[in-house]
């Protein structure tokens, strides 16, 4: 299990609350736990249970392999403290409704009955809020959140299709000869770094997924910001005066082209800049939502 501080967390993350218990010594049992953790092996439950942390508690972890997720290391902590685990994690949770689970089950991705997320403990009351982001808002952003807001939506409403390139095929079939041969499995944990023991073709069926739909949102995201610039760049005769390349100029002109009615509208002062921003995100979050409906969901 390996461990930053606080400070480089923050720095790279860019949504967090930090949260902690108003009683000091709960504080310190929790801490403890936490460094104890730091150097263990770990395995990566893809399944998402919680009683093999349970089994933990009470026992040194020295020589242990801890099997969690993102929310096992605050359970692993807080089981220590002696307090309910309703104070942590208050409400019960479960898998979003419709086909989320079926669709879930393509990729070897199940739910425990006693599965928590990360965000379970926001809604604690006997937890306190002391630090958090405030983070401005971003058009770039929102595309990308709009992006993956649509792929739960669909992952509810529709029929996955995990839909593999050549090199994640190729990525998938290394991890199912993995299964007979320790050597081959052992080479890719190393690889990937994680513990030997992760279900790997479960581990290559979700990041299939999960690649692809970064790709998708960041790609609609960046082609907000590059349709943005060459629409504010000004007019073409001006752009090699002002440091353009000629293949900058020539990529500006096939954003310009697609976008020709807000280009001439913002070079006539006939709209603002928020209006822009606003007309660019709506359309590239549906640009985002239509590749996500090619790749995954039957174009759907």
């Amino acid at each position: 299990m390996q461990a930053v501080t606080v400070d480089t967390f923050v720095q790279r993350t860019l949504y967090y609350l930090v949260l902690r218990h108003p009683d000091p010594a709960v504080g310190r049992v929790m801490g403890a736990r936490a460094r104890e953790a730091i150097g263990r092996r770990t395995e990566f439950d893809l399944n998402f249970r919680t009683q093999r942390l349970q089994r933990l508690r009470g026992q040194p972890l020295a020589e242990k392999k801890i099997h969690t997720y993102c929310a096992g290391l605050l359970l692993l902590c807080a089981q220590e403290t002696g307090l309910d685990r309703h104070a942590f994690f208050p409400l019960p949770e479960r898998p979003a409704g419709g086909n989320t689970v079926r669709n879930l089950a393509k990729l070897g991705l199940t739910f425990g009955s006693d599965f928590v997320s990360p965000t379970g403990a926001i809604f604690s009351p006997h937890l306190e809020i002391v630090g958090r982001s405030d983070p401005m808002y971003d058009p770039r952003r929102e595309v990308q959140e709009a992006v993956y807001d649509c792929f739960a939506a669909r992952l509810a409403g529709g029929e996955l299709v995990p839909a593999p390139d050549w090199a994640q095929t190729f990525r998938l079939k290394l991890a199912e000869a993995a299964r007979s041969n320790p050597l081959l499995a052992q080479a890719m944990a190393d690889v990937t770094g994680v513990d030997r023991d992760t279900d790997l073709v479960a581990a290559a069926k979700t990041l299939t997924v999960v690649e692809t739909l970064d790709r998708i949102a960041q790609g609609s995201s960046d082609e907000f910001y590059l349709a943005r610039a060459a629409i504010m760049a000004g007019p073409e005769p001006e752009l090699l005066r002002g440091g353009y390349s000629e293949e900058e100029i020539r990529e500006m002109r096939v954003y310009r082209g697609r976008h020709e009615e807000l280009l001439d509208a913002w070079q006539t002062a006939r709209i603002s800049l928020r209006e822009l921003d606003a007309r660019l995100v709506a359309y590239y979050v549906e640009q985002g939502k239509g590749r996500l409906g090619a790749r995954f969901f039957c174009g759907l």
